[in-house]
């Protein structure tokens, strides 16, 4: 921070604080003094005199004024509406299932009354979604198409932001963001979920869903709360692999005579947000073709590095160079 931390000296302990986050860095004793010094509290040192660093000893992340004084926060909910997202703060995500080419179910935490919020793809609108979990916080209109890119005349794309109730008088409709009759397709930003939902500008219905996963080290890292999905698969049957197992097991028999069989199952697999994608490409196979390289940012200017974009029937995967899964689409 620009100002200077607090030095807690019965601790030997040195705390520089944000809001909502403090690192804790020990002080060797011999050192104290000059931290507690004129010159030492107005030069903010990174190092110590010694020439070394303070190493990090703990890290607080906290709701008020300080981690001394954390307090839980608050959940209100406006009487007045029924919708998940209505009143000054929203309901945390539990889970989100996912269904491939289909649909995904969000289910919240501490409501009582509508527990589980449905979106489906080519039939949920804009009307569902504020009725269902309120205004977004961000609508992005796509007037950048790369794939007509070529044919059209490209021009800045444009975003609008909420008030605190969701609302934006200054905004367009989505129908005068058309041009040459040429409809737009636009973005409802749920940060605080952890997932977009794009629109199509001819039919205002869901056209594809794009679940995040907040991995550190990614461009749009602490953007979107982390999206705590789960993707199923669909079922496929495990008796072709079992008869291939049990034919090795029959050529490589040893004197042990132990049974090894197992009797044929429907294996029902699922895709987690805490999985990379080594895990997820040996449930689905090796995509579609070979990964695209992605890299965001205006002019390519991205600090973290480009992704790749694996795509499978239904789903695209962005991975990070870490192997980690930054952001799932799903269509």
């Amino acid at each position: 921070p620009t100002y200077p931390g607090e030095l807690d000296s019965k601790k030997k302990e040195y705390t520089l604080n944000y809001p909502g986050i403090s690192f804790v860095f020990p002080i060797p004793e011999e050192h104290i003094s000059f931290y507690t010094s004129s010159s030492g509290m107005t030069d903010l040192p990174m190092e110590l005199p010694d020439g070394t660093s303070p190493l990090l000893s703990r890290l607080y992340t906290f709701h008020g004024s300080s981690f001394l004084n954390a307090i839980a926060p608050p959940l209100h909910r406006n009487k007045n509406s029924d919708g998940i997202g209505s009143g000054l703060l929203e309901f945390e995500v539990e889970s989100v299932v996912a269904e491939l080419k289909r649909r995904i179910i969000v289910n919240f935490l501490n409501n009582s009354n509508n527990a589980t919020t449905e979106i489906v793809l080519n039939v949920t609108t804009p009307q569902d979604l504020l009725v269902d979990i309120g205004s977004p916080l961000r609508t992005f209109f796509k007037e950048e198409d790369k794939m007509r890119i070529h044919s059209e005349d490209s021009s800045t794309n444009y975003s609008v932001e909420s008030g605190d109730n969701g609302d934006s008088n200054s905004s367009p409709n989505v129908e005068d963001r058309s041009r040459g009759g040429d409809a737009i397709d636009y973005f409802y930003n749920y940060f605080h979920l952890g997932f977009d939902v794009l629109f199509d500008g001819s039919t205002h219905r869901c056209k594809k869903i794009v679940l995040h996963g907040n991995v550190p080290g990614h461009f749009d890292f602490q953007r979107y709360k982390r999206c705590p999905y789960k993707i199923l698969l669909p079922k496929v049957s495990s008796n072709s692999q079992i008869s291939n197992e049990v034919a090795k097991l029959e050529v490589l028999e040893d004197d042990d005579n132990q049974s090894t069989s197992q009797s044929p199952q429907i294996v029902d697999d699922f895709i987690t947000s805490e999985m990379k994608m080594d895990q997820i490409r040996d449930l689905l196979g090796h995509p579609s073709g070979h990964p695209l390289i992605f890299n965001r940012g205006a002019g390519g200017q991205n600090p973290f590095g480009p992704t790749k974009l694996s795509g499978y029937d239904g789903v695209v995967f962005e991975e990070m160079k870490n192997g980690c899964v930054a952001t799932i689409t799903l269509f």
